[in-house]
C-alpha cells in the first residue's frame, strides 16, 4: 500500500514538473553542440526559432516620461561562471545583468527569456514569467518526449520570437 501511494505521488510530482511548459513557447532546451561565430567562445544556442538580430522595444525616458522606441538586440549572449551564475555578456547597457543560473559556459538567449536548468540539470531558456524563477518546477524533457503535443511536429505551428517577421501579435 505504501509503495503504491509513493509511486502515485512520484508520478503526480513528475507530471506537475512538465505541466504548463510548451516547447518554444515557454521553454527552449539549449543545443548541446556549440558554435563559434567570432572565434572567441563556443556558444550554446538557446534562442527560439525566428529570433531576429535586432528588435524595437518601448522604453520610458526617465527625465521626461515620454515613451520612445529603442533598437535592441533580439537576443543576448550569456556567460555563466564556475558557480553557475549567469550574466549578460558583451551587450552595452546590459553587460553584467543577472539572467539566471546554468552550467558554466556561453549561451545565446532570446530577448524576454532567461537561462536556467531542466530537471536533469541541463541548460534551458525559460520565457520570463514562467519556470523556476517564478515558482514552477524545472522543465522535465523526459515527460516532453512522452507528450504527443511537445515538441511540435508541425513546423507551421512552431511559435517564433517577438520581433520576427513571422510573429503575429
Amino acid at each position: 500500500m505504501r509503495t503504491t501511494l509513493l509511486a502515485t505521488a512520484l508520478l503526480l510530482a513528475s507530471a506537475a514538473a512538465h505541466a504548463g511548459y510548451a516547447l518554444n513557447e515557454t521553454v527552449r532546451p539549449c543545443d548541446e553542440h556549440t558554435y563559434n561565430p567570432s572565434g572567441l567562445a563556443d556558444i550554446h544556442d538557446c534562442r527560439i526559432p525566428g529570433t531576429q538580430r535586432f528588435i524595437n522595444r518601448k522604453v520610458r525616458e526617465p527625465e521626461t516620461g515620454r515613451i520612445m522606441v529603442e533598437r535592441a538586440h533580439g537576443y543576448a549572449t550569456i556567460k555563466c561562471d564556475e558557480s553557475n551564475t549567469c550574466a549578460i555578456y558583451g551587450t552595452p547597457g546590459f553587460d553584467g545583468e543577472y539572467i539566471g543560473d546554468a552550467p558554466t559556459g556561453y549561451y545565446q538567449v532570446t530577448y524576454g527569456w532567461y537561462i536556467g536548468t531542466d530537471a536533469s540539470g541541463k541548460a534551458v531558456a525559460y520565457r520570463v514569467g514562467t519556470g523556476p524563477q517564478h515558482g514552477a518546477p524545472p522543465y522535465n524533457p523526459l515527460l516532453a518526449e512522452e507528450d504527443p503535443e511537445a515538441p511540435y511536429s508541425d513546423p507551421d505551428e512552431t511559435p517564433v520570437a517577438p520581433g520576427s517577421h513571422l510573429f503575429d501579435e
